[in-house]
């Protein structure tokens, strides 16, 4: 009686979306190379196969193979089972295997925001505005960074904001000339691109709020 058995054994694998096909081929094969076989590729459930993800698969060979351009599947998981089957005797093998899909920006490198300037300075009561580059990705189109500012007293309530629908910049208005007239102050940018990780930056600008009634003239 003609059986099929697992020459190449699919195991488990992690996908990186846009790394290229991934080819399986040969898995199968059959006591009597003269006797015909039969392929087929279905999810654990006996549904069709996705063709998202495997373009195009022979039933001929059982040939196929697995790749994607699309960042939208990234955290998909694939339960797949490969199945040949002898066209005489009727006898057929399952080779399950689990696929999952994990987005290219997974290994990008991030570069961090800096400042234009080394230090800033303002008066109390006014509006303090001060410009940063953006952070960098080595990878595209893995979506828009976020910032936070970061204080070297990590108890100050900051009254500082960024703003990045234009050149991002950091900008605010102290009333209180508790804490901000007090001492100078050391402020990072924390940069973080979605699920991708985040950076700060390494060399912090200075800032300073000057209380501009140290140098009031008062006049008759």
């Amino acid at each position: 009686m003609d059986v099929c058995s697992v020459d190449i054994p699919i195991d488990d694998f992690t996908y990186t979306v846009n790394e290229g096909p991934n080819s399986f081929a040969g898995i199968f094969s059959n006591l009597y190379v003269e006797c015909d076989v039969t392929y087929d590729l279905t999810d654990n459930l006996g549904n069709p196969y996705s063709n998202a993800v495997i373009p195009a698969f022979s039933t001929v060979s059982g040939d196929f193979n697995f790749e994607t351009t699309d960042r939208l599947l990234a955290g998909n998981t694939y339960s797949l089972e490969l199945k040949c089957t002898s066209v005489v005797s009727g006898n057929s093998l399952v080779e399950p295997f689990v696929a999952t899909i994990r987005n290219d920006c997974f290994d990008t490198v991030l570069g961090e925001a800096f400042f234009n300037s080394a230090a800033y300075a303002h008066d109390l009561w006014t509006e303090g505005k001060f410009f940063f580059n953006d952070a960098t990705s080595t990878k595209s189109g893995c979506g828009d960074f976020t910032y936070r500012l970061i204080f070297q007293d990590t108890t100050t309530v900051s009254v500082y904001t960024i703003d990045t629908t234009g050149s991002p910049f950091v900008s605010g208005t102290p009333t209180a000339k508790d804490p901000w007239t007090l001492q100078t102050f050391d402020l990072y940018i924390e940069a973080t691109l979605g699920e991708f990780g985040s950076v700060t930056t390494t060399t912090p600008i200075t800032l300073t709020v000057n209380d501009p009634c140290v140098n009031a003239v008062v006049t008759a």
